[in-house]
């Protein structure tokens, strides 16, 4: 008689197959592609023995119909208290610093700055010659660190108390994921503190963030490195996302709109109860 909620904070079979499909080393595709196998049933079976699965984004929402979840799903997005996440100050930001905040033994992130550091930095550089590169997150792995080594405008912090200065300090926030799903705090709270972002579609998949309005969307390394490079020397530009994406967060992402979407969600489980 106790009613059951699955909070799908991100949709694992969604997770796996996209790392799979932008894994290089045939050791991990192979581990990858027999947990696909068996994912998408274990998991439609978990949600459907739950009475309500919340979803952070439509897009996760269909992904689980897709897999043939029946049982009620609501969307819920991830919330961002912009009280805490404020805009930073009008010339605090080094303009040649781009930041990039996420759990650095959490492998999408791992393999993400791999790529933006291996791929699309050194296409930066050629236009930017003074830019440099920081990396908030716990743990980075022995490859990023050697990276770090060999190059001085590559820095890794590590795990911090507090993101903000971090961010405020940056001309543009970056988010080159090539994996994962759910919806990125790390984008919301960049766009919240006013940080143009650039980002892969994966990273920023179930934000509604329209490129060139709210963030730059690029698709392959050249296309990032362009969008860095336009956010860095157009400060409209960078001015124009800063103030569109903080609306946007204000929109949909505060706290006050995400508290009566969890509330209009628990309306689902009086349903239940009484069926």
């Amino acid at each position: 008689g106790v009613l059951k909620v699955l909070d799908e904070h991100n949709v694992v079979t969604n997770q796996v197959r996209t790392m799979h499909a932008s894994e290089s080393r045939r050791a991990r595709r192979w581990v990858l592609r027999r947990e696909l196998c068996r994912l998408p049933r274990i998991e439609s079976e978990l949600c459907n023995a739950m009475n309500l699965c919340l979803v952070c984004s439509e897009v996760d929402a269909q992904t689980l119909r897709t897999m043939g979840v029946h049982r009620p799903i609501s969307v819920v997005p991830n919330g961002v208290d912009l009280d805490y996440f404020q805009p930073r100050n009008a010339g605090d930001a080094d303009p040649w610093m781009m930041v990039f905040v996420g759990t650095l033994d959490y492998y999408p992130c791992e393999q993400g700055v791999w790529y933006f550091c291996r791929e699309i930095l050194p296409l930066v550089r050629r236009q930017l010659p003074q830019v440099r590169f920081v990396a908030v997150g716990r743990n980075p792995s022995k490859r990023l660190h050697e990276l770090a080594k060999s190059d001085g405008a590559i820095q890794f912090v590590g795990r911090v108390d507090d993101v903000r200065p971090y961010v405020w300090s940056s001309a543009v926030s970056v988010v080159p994921l090539l994996s994962g799903s759910g919806t990125r705090l790390k984008i919301l709270e960049a766009m919240a503190m006013g940080s143009p972002v650039i980002s892969t579609p994966i990273g920023i998949e179930g934000i509604p963030a329209r490129h060139g309005e709210h963030a730059l969307i690029a698709e392959d390394p050249v296309e990032f490195a362009e969008c860095v490079v336009r956010a860095m020397k157009d400060r409209f530009l960078a001015r124009s996302l800063a103030v569109s994406a903080r609306a946007l967060v204000e929109d949909r992402f505060g706290w006050p709109s995400v508290r009566l979407r969890l509330i209009e969600s628990y309306g689902v489980l009086e349903n239940e109860a009484r069926a």
